[in-house]
């Protein structure tokens, strides 16, 4: 079993990749290529002006019950993520908004293997990002309009990869808290610094029997979208799936500390096998060795 454990950057402008990865130098050349498919997580905070609006559930009853904290929440949210992305460029369009909180994502997971089935390399794209907090005041103004100031966060990223019983395992980690005037804010409120909220993809290439799975974890906070090959295929809402439990689970881990991620959502694949030809080289494939590592 080997655990290569990495960290991989926050990339300006929003969206953009890195190459990351693994070699297995002892096993020799290359003979087929497992290619997976994207995984992506996208987490936001729904909007909501006033209770009625809100679906049944925690939250709804909580602002009803006058907790302070779920009407900030929630005035800050953003708009919802799209069903699909148009790829890599439809994912950095929409960060671009900043109507998000953080997002993960994998893309182009490909393992090698050698003639005999064993590993020798491991590629692909990564990428985090936290996002912004909105900041809404209304002008008293005729017609009313709404200014927005948007409040960026703090967040690291860092993950590993992993080998056994013919498996291999990717993990990206994105830990995301708010930014200081928004944690200025709930500390006001709550009487502590709010927790860190954590995100994570984790991809694994089941090489023997030809297939990738994808699961998605996340914290009680934010709402999370998960996307396979860029097309949404579940979700989790705050605001109808949130329990009061997990709620304080999540605010009681204050103090700067890390709340604890559940999973979400598994989705399986097969993997798409393509044959490597003898002039097809890595160094044909990439253009540098940056972010690969091996032994």
């Amino acid at each position: 079993m080997i655990v290569q454990i990495f960290g991989y950057k926050e990339l300006q402008p929003y969206g953009s990749f890195q190459r990351l990865g693994y070699r297995w130098e002892k096993n020799g050349h290359d003979d087929v290529a497992l290619v997976g498919e994207s995984a992506t997580l996208v987490g936001w905070i729904p909007f909501y002006q006033a209770p009625d609006q809100l679906p049944e559930g925690f939250l709804k009853g909580a602002w009803g019950m006058g907790v302070p904290s779920i009407p900030i929440l929630l005035n800050s949210g953003n708009n919802a993520p799209p069903e699909k992305f148009d790829g890599p460029g439809g994912l950095k369009r929409f960060m671009g908004l900043h109507e998000f909180r953080a997002a993960v994502s994998l893309d182009v997971p490909t393992l090698w293997l050698n003639a005999r089935g064993e590993p020798t390399s491991l590629e692909f794209l990564a990428m985090a990002q936290v996002g912004t907090t909105p900041f809404r005041a209304e002008h008293l103004i005729s017609p009313k309009m709404w200014y927005t100031h948007h409040s960026g966060g703090d967040a690291r990223a860092a993950g590993d990869i992993s080998e056994q019983a013919g498996c291999i395992t990717i993990r990206l980690f994105l830990r995301m808290r708010l930014g200081w005037l928004s944690r200025q804010v709930g500390k006001a409120l709550e009487g502590d610094e709010p927790p860190w909220a954590n995100m994570m993809i984790e991809y694994t290439f089941d090489f023997r029997d030809g297939f990738g799975r994808a699961s998605f974890w996340g914290t009680a906070v934010p709402s999370q979208h998960h996307y396979s090959n860029w097309k949404k295929v579940s979700t989790y809402e705050i605001e109808s799936q949130m329990s009061g439990a997990a709620y304080h689970g999540f605010v009681r881990a204050g103090g700067g500390m890390d709340a604890l991620p559940e999973r979400y959502s598994t989705v399986l694949r097969g993997l798409k096998a393509v044959p490597i030809s003898s002039d097809h080289s890595k160094r044909n494939r990439f253009r540098s060795d940056e972010g690969i590592r091996g032994k």
